[in-house]
């Protein structure tokens, strides 16, 4: 469930995934049955609000009609408790009922945020911040550099190429020729080690199934090769580019795309040329397996190192370990950590020694190194800060370390001597790297800058702007204030990034919007956001809380808020809304909260906690139904980090904090604009379907509850064109500024 509070660094920088989340974070089915035949849902009918001034706290409207979700009667025995599942029957979410319904409340959402007055040059604004260039980290292979690039005009990025890193450049693939209509969202690219070849994938409407190419260098032409059913990990040459290893799963049933569970996962050879069906099976598992397989070819193109998960790769925070010496085709990957104790992320390989960022005998994380005897080593051991990546480039292991959740990079020799600190621009976040010998890239953004590409000489130790990302906006006039408050339990000192143009009086009025992740040891760091610039533009607050449950200082911290203790991170995001509040920043009525993925679950819950605290919040593509979230797609990986819903202990404290159960008939609820995506296949609409219905028919109160499902677009609903994003993200600040009072004119 592993994505990023806003864009990924190398997505932010490029407008595409160069690479998935190394690190992406977590079964059966409930007690009982039950069933329910699916109700007609009416056309959508609805009152529209006043016009008004768009200060919206003070707006009175009429309250919405809402499209008609007769619940079931579906009531199942769980552990000895009756627990109800009245909207069953939207998880048939190609039903016509479901369907129409959705048709429905889409229409509401525009009838709702029509007329609202700025929301047109808000667009415009957005376009001008999306519309900015943009480079990824450059790949150094053969006789060429490759780099992704977008021109701040097309929807969808480039990959260029060039003999010399400022030399003359060509377009090697233009993404926008994928699709007419930019429903093929580009998915990222690998490149052979003698550069002569590059693998590119995209997916359909931006979800997770992607297909893959292969194009050949010299004539810019695709081979007749394409490998299909590959969900989140990159495909990786052999050394010698005459194939690819490829991490498979089986082909979904027509219209079982979106829910059909992660099962069977192979890892595959592809010989270019060959046939499909010929393909070699490198690893699998025993029938209806929940291992995965993720392989990573080494820099020096001798190996092929394959992390194991149980689920996706990171979701329980715990990895198997093979490696293949790509010299010998035939040979059986040998393992170099056979159970599932720790987590093992590769980084890089000296020789014969791979290296990892692991958790083994280290709650902070340490560095360390596996011989093909399964010897191992501790190269970097465990400091005073977590580490959030490892790099080799060269012989020089770069780490990248949370201090008080932005990054610090340290460079290190193949012994874990230490060489020297990494300077970087000022606080901000990094990702990467990418390199070899003595040069390598890396990803930097921060709150208030653009993101750039650092060029790092290894030799020196220096670092220089490669490229930098060029925005219409002046970065001098905001300003990032860390601040840390105590939270509920008196156990830390939770810390917060709060953004906004420099001077604000600190009265009370202004508009915040504050989100979090807290899910799987993700950390969340500082990012760039489009979105957050146009809202501080208007004298609004942006604001990113580091809540337990996600990684920023280790294990402990991420221990600190999972399974029974989950609550712990709701706690920890109140405590700051109400930090917030009570110093003035803001107020209950300005105050606002948004998430995706893991945080549109926490926005969901804190939501359903404290509907008082908030004047509006938007739920992203959250995890909503915490008692069968594990029987969809994805989910069944997530129990490592949520627990499962088959287990009595482990249900009751589920069912106690999951959001569709507990919303509450007769409640006032703040504003809400929950939002979904038609092909989100990590976290099916069916969630947000349950969660919106129930909502409408339990709000007391006259603010609306929206539901928004994109279309054409994946997990995170971002979209995969410039227009999809800008709408989405003028959908939003629009939403927000009507209900908490942000003048837009």
């Amino acid at each position: 469930m592993r994505i990023a509070i806003a864009a990924s660094l190398l997505a932010a920088v490029t407008g595409c995934s160069l690479k998935k989340d190394p690190k992406p974070k977590g079964t059966g089915s409930a007690a009982g049955s039950g069933s329910s035949t699916a109700p007609a849902a009416p056309a959508a009918t609805a009152e529209a609000p006043k016009a008004g001034s768009g200060s919206g706290v003070a707006e009175t409207i009429k309250k919405l009609v809402y499209p008609e979700a007769k619940p079931g009667d579906v009531v199942e025995d769980h552990f000895g408790i009756k627990v109800a599942d009245p909207y069953r029957w939207m998880e048939d979410m190609d039903s016509p009922a479901v369907k129409t319904w959705v048709a429905a409340n889409n229409k509401i959402v525009d009838t709702y945020l029509a007329g609202i007055p700025g929301k047109d040059k808000l667009h415009a604004r957005f376009m001008e911040l999306l519309s900015t260039e943009g480079y990824g980290l450059p790949v150094h292979e053969g006789k060429h550099y490759f780099w992704g690039y977008k021109d701040g005009k097309s929807s969808q990025p480039f990959v260029m190429m060039a003999d010399a890193l400022d030399g003359k450049q060509s377009v090697l693939i233009d993404a926008n020729r994928l699709s007419t209509d930019g429903s093929k969202a580009f998915d990222g690219y690998v490149v052979s080690d003698d550069g002569t070849k590059v693998a590119y994938g995209w997916a359909d409407g931006g979800g997770d199934w992607q297909t893959w190419k292969i194009r050949d260098v010299e004539t810019n032409t695709d081979l007749d090769d394409e490998l299909t059913e590959i969900k989140y990990y990159a495909p990786q040459f052999d050394h010698a580019g005459t194939g690819l290893y490829y991490s498979r799963f089986p082909k979904p049933q027509p219209g079982k795309e979106l829910v059909e569970t992660d099962h069977d996962n192979r890892l595959y050879f592809h010989r270019l040329g060959t046939k499909i069906a010929d393909d070699v099976v490198v690893m699998e598992g025993p029938a209806n397996s929940t291992e995965q397989y993720w392989p990573v070819a080494s820099k020096d193109g001798k190996y092929l190192v394959i992390m194991i998960g149980d689920g996706q790769v990171g979701d329980r925070g715990v990895e198997k370990i093979a490696v293949m010496d790509l010299a010998k085709p035939t040979a059986k990957p040998a393992m170099l950590v056979d159970k599932y104790t720790d987590e093992y992320i590769f980084a890089g390989n000296i020789g014969t020694k791979f290296l990892f960022q692991t958790t083994k005998d280290a709650v902070r994380k340490q560095v360390v190194s596996i011989d093909m005897n399964r010897a191992i080593k501790a190269v970097v051991p465990e400091g005073k800060n977590a580490i959030d990546g490892v790099d080799v480039v060269g012989n020089q292991v770069i780490v990248n370390y949370l201090e008080d959740a932005h990054s610090k990079l340290v460079a290190y020799d193949a012994t874990g001597k230490k060489l020297h600190d990494v300077e970087l621009p000022g606080i901000g976040a990094v990702g990467g790297a990418r390199g070899d010998l003595n040069e390598a890239f890396f990803a930097y953004a921060s709150f208030t800058n653009p993101p750039a590409v650092l060029r790092y000489d290894g030799g020196t130790g220096t670092t220089a702007t490669w490229k930098q990302a060029k925005a219409p906006f002046d970065p001098a006039q905001f300003e990032t204030k860390q601040i840390f408050f105590p939270s509920k339990d008196g156990k830390a000192k939770v810390p917060m990034f709060v953004s906004s143009k420099k001077g604000l009086a600190l009265d009370g009025s202004h508009p915040t919007v504050i989100t979090g992740y807290g899910f799987g040891g993700i950390s969340s760091s500082p990012y760039y956001s489009a979105y957050d610039i146009a809202w501080m533009e208007k004298g609004g607050i942006s604001v990113l809380v580091n809540i337990r449950g996600g990684g920023e200082y280790g294990e402990d911290w991420h221990r600190a808020a999972w399974h029974q203790n989950r609550q712990t991170g709701f706690d920890d995001f109140i405590g700051a809304g109400e930090y917030l509040i009570a110093h003035k920043y803001t107020s209950k009525e300005h105050l606002g909260a948004i998430g995706t993925s893991g945080g549109g679950m926490l926005v969901g819950a804190v939501t359903d906690q404290r509907p008082d605290l908030w004047g509006a919040t938007v739920p992203i593509a959250g995890v909503q139904d915490l008692l069968r979230f594990h029987l969809f797609g994805q989910g069944a990986g997530w129990s490592g980090d949520l627990g499962s819903p088959d287990k009595a202990d482990e249900h009751k404290f589920l069912y106690s904090i999951s959001p569709l159960h507990n919303v509450k008939p007769g409640t006032t609820y703040p504003a809400m604009l929950v939002i979904t995506a038609d092909h989100d296949v990590r976290v099916p609409p069916l969630h947000s379907y349950k969660y919106a219905a129930a909502l409408q028919a339990a709000q007391a109160g006259d603010k609306p509850i929206l539901l928004r499902t994109e279309t054409q677009t994946g997990h995170g609903a971002g979209g995969s064109t410039l227009q999809q994003r800008a709408d989405q993200q003028t959908e939003i600040l629009a939403f927000f500024a009507k209900t908490l009072g942000l003048q837009l004119n």
